[in-house]
């Protein structure tokens, strides 16, 4: 571990300056708004941030809950943000936090993954003493106003999705809860998955979207919501949270509903993509490969990532 100081606390910072703290390196699940779907009883938003000679160099946002034996159990959904000056220090700070929330008494640590975050090596989750330490794959689209996306997207999504439009595909910014709900459910149950709850899809109506900080968007042909998805966005990085769609829905609707989605992020001065990973498991191996074809063909850069469990 290196010899640099460094501080941990939880944040004393306003909520305006916590979501402000860097643009480049800010994740979606790194706000105040993420933290606001699980102001629920059984868990709290736990603010911490790093320091090195008083300078806050990293913030990352934990949620706290209790299990059946009243013990903490701490979870994240991204990485530490951290600034770019000081990625070199990314394994020793990440470490400091891992400690800080030993102390804190907790019984468990899940880190679900670290999508957008630079140089978290998985020696840094070894030294911290994780198990259950697993590889993802994702991809990551650059968002630029001044290219055509379509042009990095693979000749077989292109087809489908100039095919979705000519067809009359129409894709939709905003839709009804209800029905991502009633689709998300039929989606998952072929999967034999559990779907987000309706509780979790107005939750995220009422803060993310509300806030302009996510997109619940689908796509229709002939008023028949044929693919549907979820996406979290803030400062330059935006992140494929979750997705349904129809058994009988148009072949080209899935590819029109990202290539639209990323036209949307484009207005909102969104610079990256994250595709999300698909964790290929030995009983759904062919489905797994399936997905992270899907999401290949998009044209995004290939990145790996680690996810991990403390107990």
């Amino acid at each position: 571990m290196s010899l640099t100081k460094i501080i941990i606390t939880p944040s004393t910072k306003n909520h305006k300056v916590w979501n402000d703290f860097n643009r480049q390196t800010a994740h979606p699940a790194n706000t105040t708004f993420f933290a606001s779907l699980y102001s629920g009883v059984l868990s709290k938003p736990i603010f911490l941030e790093a320091y090195i000679n008083n300078q806050k160099v990293s913030q990352w946002l934990f949620q706290e809950k209790r299990s059946k034996t009243f013990r903490k159990i701490f979870s994240s959904n991204c990485g530490p943000q951290i600034l770019p000056q000081f990625l070199s220090h990314s394994d020793d700070i990440f470490h400091q936090y891992i400690e800080f929330l030993k102390r804190e008494s907790a019984a468990n640590i899940y880190i679900h993954n670290y999508a957008l975050v630079r140089g978290i090596s998985q020696q840094a989750l070894k030294i911290s003493n994780f198990r259950n330490i697993y590889k993802f794959s994702y991809y990551l689209n650059s968002l630029s106003p001044q290219k055509d996306i379509i042009d990095d997207f693979h000749s077989n999504h292109k087809t489908n999705t100039r095919k979705a439009i000519k067809d009359g595909c129409i894709y939709a910014k905003k839709i009804n809860p209800l029905s991502y709900h009633q689709l998300s459910h039929a989606h998952y149950k072929r999967l034999k998955k559990n779907a987000p709850s309706l509780k979790t899809v107005l939750s995220i109506c009422n803060t993310l979207v509300k806030n302009n900080k996510a997109l619940l968007s689908g796509v229709y042909l002939n008023n028949q919501l044929n693919a549907a998805s979820i996406v979290l966005f803030h400062g330059d990085n935006a992140y494929y949270l979750h997705g349904a769609s129809s058994p009988i829905k148009h072949k080209g609707a899935t590819a029109f509903l990202h290539y639209s989605n990323m036209k949307t992020l484009i207005e909102e001065n969104v610079k990256n993509y994250d595709m999300g990973g698909a964790v290929i498991s030995e009983e759904q191996k062919e489905k797994a490969f399936n997905i992270t074809d899907f999401k290949r063909k998009f044209g995004g850069k290939y990145f790996e990532a680690y996810s991990g469990i403390y107990i």
